[in-house]
């Protein structure tokens, strides 16, 4: 059996992290939703930074290097870095407040939007 690249294993890593979003979701887990679904564009740049030739050391510079290849280029349309802004917000409220402020409704939108931003990242050219 043939190694995955690291863009591909990333994928894979996008993949898994929208599948455990919508899982959580579904057994109302909103906190583990939000960060899965956080971690699921995560992955999903890594995947597209890969196939550049570029790493990203950190959770920003993530984002620079996300806007730098995608958005300033107009490979993709600037809804998806506020998507990506809102997640991260969102995801650092569910992984380290006391008691997040998230509702089921506004978990099921994030996974919604996470899955849209997966989906639109991996298929731009």
């Amino acid at each position: 059996m043939e190694e995955q690249t690291p863009a591909e294993s990333y994928r894979v890593r996008a993949a898994e992290a929208l599948a455990a979003a919508k899982n959580a979701l579904a057994h109302k887990h909103k906190e583990t939703a939000v960060s899965r679904a956080y971690y699921a564009c995560f992955y999903a740049i890594h995947s597209r930074l890969e196939e550049l030739g570029e790493t990203a050391g950190s959770h920003k510079q993530v984002g620079i290097l996300f806007r730098k290849h995608f958005i300033k280029t107009k490979r993709i349309d600037v809804k998806l870095s506020r998507m990506l802004r809102e997640l991260s917000n969102w995801r650092m409220e569910a992984d380290y407040a006391p008691t997040p402020a998230l509702n089921q409704a506004l978990a099921a939108n994030l996974v919604a939007s996470a899955e849209e931003f997966v989906t639109t990242l991996l298929a731009c050219k």
